[in-house]
């Protein structure tokens, strides 16, 4: 899946250096007041549309929350994530296969059923952003299910922007998140908003987007 599997070797040039030293600095605490008591229901949705055993991707996994519930379900998980830190706590989990790496080491063509991006690919260099969706999309297979979380941009602030702790965003509108999605060959199946506030205390509008891979899905 990836060219380079070892926790602790140096970041991948591409990551905002802000954006990673926070998370490695605060990985403990950010999980320990992140992680839901229990599975979201967009989780949920999520997991029950995969085939039974399926081959899933948590990207940007953090201390691997998500990637646990669907370990616990009987899948094949692989929970990546960038920062050294994360990428331990999130291989404590039983059943997930922890690796650091970046968004642009994700390789491989129709081997997934499913891929999970929660809050993660909005720390994406912007002008990135399309070649990492075509690259996620050509890893799932036909009829894979990918499911997105995304800050929706807001008329008060910019596209691009520092928070108060470091963390480097970009903001989409929906329209321009849609067509970086069905341009990738994701069709949308679901879109939801949520008026909520982030780690910083920021108000935000989280995007969670429920797409699939075009084509007829393929059993094994």
């Amino acid at each position: 899946m990836t060219r380079n599997d070892h926790p602790d070797r140096p970041a991948e040039p591409g990551h905002d250096a802000g954006t990673l030293a926070f998370y490695e600095e605060n990985a403990a605490r950010y999980g320990r007041e992140t992680e839901p008591p229990h599975p979201p229901r967009r989780l949920v949705d999520f997991a029950a549309r995969l085939p039974e055993g399926a081959f899933v991707l948590d990207l940007g996994a953090g201390t691997g929350w998500a990637a646990g519930f669907l370990a616990t379900l009987g899948h094949r998980v692989i929970a990546l994530d960038a920062a050294a830190a994360m990428t331990r706590l999130a291989g404590e989990r039983r059943g997930v296969l922890a690796i650091r790496a970046g968004f642009d080491e994700v390789h491989g063509r129709e081997v997934l059923d499913g891929i999970w991006a929660c809050h993660a690919l909005q720390h994406a260099p912007r002008e990135l952003l399309p070649a990492f969706l075509a690259r996620l999309s050509e890893a799932l297979r036909p009829g894979g299910w990918f499911h997105l979380d995304m800050h929706e941009a807001r008329p008060d602030e910019p596209l691009t922007l520092r928070d108060t702790l470091g963390r480097l965003y970009n903001h989409y509108a929906e329209e321009e998140i849609r067509r970086l999605l069905e341009t990738a060959g994701l069709a949308i199946h679901a879109f939801r908003r949520k008026d909520e506030h982030g780690f910083d205390g920021r108000p935000i509008t989280t995007m969670s987007i429920l797409a699939r891979r075009e084509g007829e899905q393929v059993d094994g």
